[in-house]
């Protein structure tokens, strides 16, 4: 049976000699010898804040630059790199070079002093739960451990990625967004995936629309979709700071949607005024959406009506055959109806004709899907009768040539 430390280390997907240690604690664990699995569980710690600052793409902005390099060079040397990792961690302001508040710092220190009591056999008696608080203050902070200016180093990273001057296209940008939780606080995280997706914008896909096919879509779908929450909760705030920003990836990322649905407010303020701009232009994006909404029930059972009302009120796109069958059981067809035919908006002069042009795709959509009626045929008659040109007159022609 798996620890729930081992499911931690599995979900977080570390590389190299730090999930080595972790693994080796774990061993250790389950055969009693807790003294070795203690060390080795703190040595894991350590070794992911020596990586931490051994790849901080820049020099935080608070320690000289002499400083800095010395402790670089102190933490490639394999005798003294933990203590200088120590070192650096109990650093205070303003040379510090980890965003962490002083009880991360005071209980990091605690925990040095029971694997000095491990490696030293001292008296006291080390047994499971010392490693099993350890491990959860690994669980609990090691995310916590920042290095001030990671975040802008982290950038430029990602900048060099999609630039080909630097990088081979289709690289595995994967490694870059498992840096991202350790590059900046949950706070900031939002942000910085608004602006990587604002220098996305600019820079490498332009005037694109974004879906499956998009140079950026990686990035984005293994954010949406990683297994660490803190990542999955960013994306799901930094889509919903924009209503451009929210559409764009919406549609792409279309199971997010229930998820966002947890926030009732918003989501209602979606459905009942910024969704219309998805079917502004006739695309299926915009129904599918639609269709996403009534299948998870995001829309209450009984607002259905009133969201058909101002569907038809909004839209003059055509819905497309997936959602056909939802619409005929609902009043889309019966309020479609009046929209096109009563109180004589196609027959009446002298706008009649200019409404039947501009709404011709709709009335023919209409004529495909029900049936004929008095009204119907009363309508189209006095419109066809009345035009000698245009296009309801061209399109009706067509249809009464091919439609017998």
């Amino acid at each position: 049976m798996k620890t729930r430390f081992e499911k931690w280390i599995e979900e977080n997907d570390f590389k190299g000699d730090a999930r080595d240690l972790f693994n080796e604690s774990v061993l250790c664990y389950k055969i009693g010898a807790y003294r070795a699995s203690f060390i080795m569980g703190y040595l894991g710690l350590q070794t992911i804040l020596r990586e931490r600052l051994l790849s901080a793409q820049n020099k935080p902005d608070n320690i000289p630059q002499h400083m800095w390099e010395n402790r670089i060079n102190d933490l490639k040397d394999e005798k003294i790199w933990d203590v200088t990792v120590f070192d650096f961690v109990n650093r205070q302001n303003p040379d510090n070079p980890f965003l962490i508040n002083d009880d991360i710092r005071t209980q990091y220190s605690y925990w040095k002093t029971i694997r000095n009591d491990c490696a030293h056999a001292k008296n006291n008696i080390i047994s499971h739960p010392h490693v099993e608080s350890l491990w959860l203050f690994i669980e609990s902070n090691s995310s916590k451990f920042i290095v001030n200016g990671g975040k802008d180093g982290l950038f430029e990273k990602i900048k060099k990625h999609y630039d080909v001057r630097y990088t081979p296209p289709n690289t595995d940008v994967l490694p870059l967004i498992r840096e991202i939780p350790h590059a900046m606080t949950n706070g900031d995280l939002p942000v910085f995936l608004k602006d990587v997706h604002d220098y996305f914008e600019d820079n490498v896909t332009s005037f694109e629309v974004f879906d499956e096919e998009s140079i950026t879509y990686q990035f984005w779908n293994n954010i949406a979709h990683s297994p660490l929450q803190v990542l999955r909760e960013g994306f799901i705030t930094f889509i919903k700071s924009d209503w451009d920003i929210f559409r764009e990836f919406i549609v792409v990322f279309d199971d997010k949607l229930y998820e966002v649905s947890a926030d009732e407010s918003y989501i209602r303020e979606f459905w009942t005024n910024e969704i219309w701009k998805l079917l502004l232009w006739g695309d299926t994006d915009g129904w599918r959406t639609i269709k996403n909404l009534v299948d998870n029930q995001i829309i209450p059972l009984n607002e259905i009506d009133d969201f058909i009302k101002l569907l038809v009120d909004k839209t003059k796109s055509i819905p497309p055959e997936f959602i056909i069958d939802f619409l005929k059981g609902t009043q889309y067809f019966s309020l479609l109806r009046g929209h096109l035919f009563d109180n004589k908006r196609m027959s009446s002069p002298p706008n009649g004709i200019d409404f039947a042009n501009r709404n011709w795709r709709l009335i023919e959509f209409y004529l495909s899907q029900m049936s004929l009626d008095v009204l119907v045929v009363s309508e189209l008659n006095s419109a066809f009768l009345a035009s000698s040109y245009g296009t309801f007159n061209r399109k009706m022609n067509e249809l009464l040539e091919y439609n017998e």
